[in-house]
C-alpha cells in the first residue's frame, strides 16, 4: 500500500497535534513514516514490534526521524498506563490472534484524552 496516496487521512492528520506517538506492530515503519510526515506536530515517537528484523528495517526507513524502537509483545507492552497521546496500528490486525487483549493494551497505554488510530 502506498500511504502517500491516502489523501483523506493525511488531510485529517494535518489538523492533529499528536503529542507522544506509539506505533504498535510497526513492521517496516512505512505507516509510522506516513503519519509522522502528516501530523501537524508531535513531540516523540516510539515503534514497537516483536520481530527484530522488522525493527531494523524500520530503523533504516525512519533514519531521519527521532523514533525510539522497542522489541516487545503488543499484547503485553512494556509501557506505563496512559503513556501516549496517540496510538496507531496499521496493516497488523490480521497478524494478532487475541484482538480483545490487543485493544485492551491499546486503551491502557493511551491517555484518556488521546487518539487510537487503527
Amino acid at each position: 500500500m502506498i500511504y502517500d496516496n491516502m489523501i483523506e487521512l493525511r488531510s485529517r492528520l494535518l489538523k492533529i497535534n499528536a503529542g507522544s506517538v506509539l506505533d504498535v506492530a510497526c513492521g517496516k515503519g512505512d505507516f509510522l513514516k506516513f503519519i509522522l510526515k502528516s501530523f501537524n506536530t508531535y513531540s516523540s515517537a516510539v515503534a514497537i514490534d516483536k520481530n527484530i528484523e522488522s525493527l531494523e528495517h524500520a530503523r533504516k526507513n525512519l533514519f531521519e526521524y527521532p523514533v525510539s524502537f522497542v522489541i516487545g509483545n503488543v499484547l503485553s507492552m512494556p509501557f506505563l498506563d496512559k503513556s501516549f497521546m496517540t496510538v496507531t496500528l496499521s496493516n497488523s490486525l490480521h497478524h494478532i490472534e487475541d484482538h480483545e487483549k490487543l485493544f485492551t493494551e491499546l486503551i491502557r497505554v493511551c491517555r484518556p484524552d488521546g487518539i487510537i488510530l487503527v
